[in-house]
């Protein structure tokens, strides 16, 4: 399963100066219908949004991460070193509705918990360390959003503060009358920083809204923090 695309000098100015850009049509529909199905039998829990460390369910998750054009665009726009750092599954309906008020993802996986400098609080999700690491590690980080359905308002799609990135992490929200709509169609892949301002509103509308959602980062110490190598095969 490969994306058509890979990140162009605009892609990665727009990433820079906006905090957020598109690989548009990246996978196709045939492959966004197999992961799809792939995906059924996995289902958040009632009251859930997402399931955790969906790769580790579904080699078709862990290729697509892990593996091929997407972990390349991702070295080329992190550089090499870099690492997954979860990967979510979102599926979002109206028998699972949720409201997502406007943040920053200012947490990382961690194997196990440790006392350093810099890395605090920490909590525990689903059995696994999650906490805020110094800000070098925050600056070094992209997610992925794979729309395996077509996404606008009507279903929640994700909104975005252009340019929020570039705030001190943790500071007060921004103005939100700038705010973008990610209208994505099926097979679209958005790429953002993590500690770019989104929110997300309830569906109001009988349509699904299935996203991959892929943490990536780039640390000397991804290895022992539990991180997964990307796995390039240079020809």
């Amino acid at each position: 399963m490969e994306l058509s695309g890979a990140p162009s000098a605009a892609l990665q100015a727009e990433l820079g100066r906006k905090g957020f850009g598109w690989l548009r049509g990246a996978v196709s529909q045939s492959d966004c219908a197999v992961l799809r199905a792939d995906l059924a039998p996995h289902q958040p829990g009632a009251g859930r949004g997402g399931v955790r460390h969906i790769d580790r369910l579904l080699p078709a998750v862990a290729q697509l991460a892990r593996r091929g054009q997407l972990a390349r665009t991702v070295m080329l726009l992190l550089g090499e070193g870099s690492h997954l750092v979860r990967a979510l599954f979102f599926d979002k309906s109206p028998e699972q509705n949720w409201l997502v008020s406007w943040h920053q993802d200012l947490t990382v996986t961690a194997a196990s918990r440790f006392d350093a400098e810099g890395w605090g609080p920490w909590s525990q999700k689903d059995g696994a360390w999650h906490v805020r690491p110094p800000l070098p590690v925050l600056q070094q980080r992209l997610t992925l959003r794979l729309h395996l359905d077509d996404c606008d308002g009507g279903n929640g799609c994700l909104r975005v503060l252009p340019g929020s990135h570039l705030a001190v992490p943790g500071s007060a929200i921004p103005d939100t009358a700038a705010a973008a709509d990610c209208i994505a169609a099926a097979g679209d892949v958005l790429i953002m920083s993590p500690l770019l301002w989104h929110a997300s509103s309830r569906s109001s509308r009988h349509a699904p809204r299935r996203v991959l959602h892929l943490e990536y980062a780039r640390h000397a110490c991804a290895s022992a923090l539990g991180w997964t190598a990307l796995e390039i095969h240079h020809e």
